[in-house]
């Protein structure tokens, strides 16, 4: 997401409520470019990538690596990201996962918010106004009057000064601004399943239901929690077992129970090769027992 970058959902993966998903699956991180920690200037004459173009290029990474598919996870801006690859490559995805996504273009005044902070990381880096922006944009509205989240707080202003080049998060966040609306090719283009999962204090929060009612209700479901803004940081226990409930939907990770532990123990007999195979056997991604459809493939001319 704009502010942030791949460390926090490594940190996300981290947590207790992920262990049993982290150990039975390969986390494939994406780092947007200048936005990794310590990253230098990016020449201010190159052209910064699109929202598209971010989306579609994430398919040479899977090239690159020799990865023939892959289930998205991606945040706030990453899960439009993330929702655009799916739409482009749809035989290359298992499904999405994405957490308070966004599909219109940017409003009127989200248009005049981006401005003022786009000219002040660009001028003068972070300060107290960016920062007020970027916590909003994370942790929704009602943040500051919950006391609770305070220590969530300035970890996450600490973070933003030390891991975030105020001058790249400017392309970035001028990059999000300028995004395209994709909500009426949502329900045609994005054909693998899809699981929204937002806060009922996310600052974006309308336009996450405006994305969900654009979808395809056969494939999309989304997960509201209350009094949150930020579900990885203040819900992970939730945002985990949903993910984990997809998954298993999807035919993955089927011998863990609610909480990531082993539902279960003994063999299953599949039908594929009428073998008996262990659990862990089990829980390791198969293809095969997806049936994937070229119908949709999009050209990469």
């Amino acid at each position: 997401d704009i502010g942030a970058n791949h460390l926090s959902i490594v940190e996300f993966t981290k947590h207790v409520a992920m262990q049993g998903i982290t150990n039975r699956a390969v986390f494939l991180h994406v780092s947007i470019p200048g936005q990794d920690p310590g990253a230098q200037d990016l020449n201010p004459d190159a052209k910064f990538p699109t929202m598209q173009a971010l989306g579609e290029c994430l398919v040479n990474v899977l090239d690159k690596l020799e990865i023939k598919y892959a289930l998205g996870l991606g945040v706030g801006a990453g899960s439009n990201i993330i929702a655009r690859f799916g739409m482009k490559h749809p035989t290359r995805v298992l499904g999405t996962i994405l957490i308070h996504p966004t599909s219109t273009s940017a409003g009127m005044m989200e248009h005049v918010r981006d401005q003022i902070i786009n000219w002040k990381l660009d001028s003068v880096g972070h300060n107290p106004s960016a920062e007020h922006y970027l916590v909003f944009h994370k942790f929704g509205y009602h943040v500051e009057k919950a006391k609770d989240k305070m220590k969530a707080l300035e970890e996450y202003k600490e973070r933003l000064h030390d891991e975030i080049n105020p001058r790249n998060l400017r392309m970035y966040v001028e990059a999000f601004m300028n995004r395209t609306d994709i909500s009426q090719k949502l329900s045609s283009e994005l054909v693998c399943d899809v699981l929204i999962i937002t806060g009922s204090k996310s600052s974006f929060l309308h336009s996450v239901e405006t994305m969900y009612t654009h979808c395809n209700p056969a494939k999309c479901s989304i997960l509201r929690i209350d009094d949150v803004g930020d579900v990885l940081d203040e819900a992970p226990e939730n945002a985990s077992q949903s993910i984990l409930l997809f998954c298993q939907g999807l035919g993955y990770l089927t011998s863990l129970g609610i909480g990531g532990n082993r539902s279960r123990s003994g063999s299953i007999n599949t039908p594929e090769k009428h073998l008996n195979v262990s659990m862990q056997e089990y829980d390791k991604p198969n293809v095969k027992r997806l049936s994937l459809s070229a119908r949709g493939e999009h050209s990469d001319n």
